[in-house]
């Protein structure tokens, strides 16, 4: 290996830096990421009882959560593509 000077050396360890701590972000969005849409399709389920035993008033409540980790899962997936985009931006 060719050896680097001083003062690339610095940029070269706070990009690394950076680098892993964009990965870190990364790896906990996608596990919050996953715990929400597992908890979406629990919702979803628990929806599809209450339709059927036509419980109205718990089936509003569940359709304002269920809008609620939308929300949620829609702002996990941003902030996912922005980090994939970070990690992959050569600057």
């Amino acid at each position: 290996m060719l050896p680097v000077p001083g003062r690339y050396l610095s940029e070269i360890t706070r990009a690394l830096s950076t680098l892993k701590g964009l990965e870190a972000r990364l790896k906990e969005t996608r596990t919050l990421l996953a715990e929400r849409k597992s908890d979406r399709y629990s919702m979803d389920s628990q929806r599809h009882v209450l339709e059927r035993t036509r419980d109205i008033n718990n089936l509003m409540e569940i359709k304002s959560r269920t809008v609620t980790l939308d929300k949620a899962i829609a702002g996990l997936l941003a902030s996912e593509t922005e980090c994939l985009a970070r990690i992959a931006s050569p600057y």
